[in-house]
């Protein structure tokens, strides 16, 4: 089965089992993957990424690994433009706040893929990941539809969001952005406290939320 045919049965499984999805407020067009759900603040997605195998051997018909995101469009600005500060930094356009695969968000905390065998198992691997995606990613998303949600979870140490050091001045911007320097200050400290070479590798970002503290989400 070639790549456009495993597209159809794709799209057609997804008609047929996404009711519990879009009644949550996400909206998919008629033939696309991607699940979006907009507010005033925050851009949520789910996408129902797939791929179709590598490797002869392989017997299953796609590799579904789903993602779920959420962009504020803002705090990714603020982002790179703190992170264009920091020495040895390589500049690009960041487009989400978060973006995980399903599996990070759920039980397992790792990544996991669906990997249907035939048509029949398509549907009923599909319908398996839109419970997965009620029980986890919605929750998820309805956690975190906020930069001070983010902001407030990192400091708190929420193992279903990102650690890295990059990541943390991330969440530095969703607490400048929603009014909260005094967090933002909070996050760098915990983080770095006990680490001098990150911390003044970090410091050049940490200055300009400083200098550019917003507050334009409350």
């Amino acid at each position: 089965m070639d790549k456009k045919q495993v597209n159809k049965l794709h799209i057609e499984s997804l008609n047929k089992c996404d009711d519990d999805i879009r009644s949550r407020g996400f909206k998919r067009a008629m033939f696309g993957t991607n699940y979006v759900k907009k507010s005033d603040v925050a851009k949520l997605e789910i996408e129902m990424f797939f791929t179709t195998p590598r490797f002869s051997d392989d017997t299953s018909i796609a590799h579904i690994a789903p993602m779920v995101r959420v962009s504020f469009g803002s705090v990714e600005q603020l982002f790179d433009q703190a992170m264009a500060a920091v020495p040895g930094h390589v500049a690009r356009k960041t487009k989400y706040c978060l973006n995980l695969g399903l599996g990070l968000i759920g039980p397992e905390g790792c990544h996991k893929e669906w990997r249907p065998v035939s048509e029949q198992d398509y549907l009923q691997k599909v319908c398996e990941i839109v419970v997965y995606v009620k029980q986890h990613a919605i929750p998820f998303l309805d956690r975190y539809s906020t930069p001070l949600a983010i902001a407030k979870g990192f400091r708190e140490g929420k193992e279903e969001l990102p650690r890295t050091d990059p990541w943390m001045i991330m969440a530095m911007c969703c607490a400048i952005e929603s009014g909260k320097p005094e967090l933002s200050e909070e996050i760098f400290e915990q983080k770095l406290r006990d680490k001098p070479g990150l911390l003044k590798k970090y410091e050049p970002a940490k200055l300009y939320l400083a200098i550019n503290q917003r507050g334009r989400i409350n």
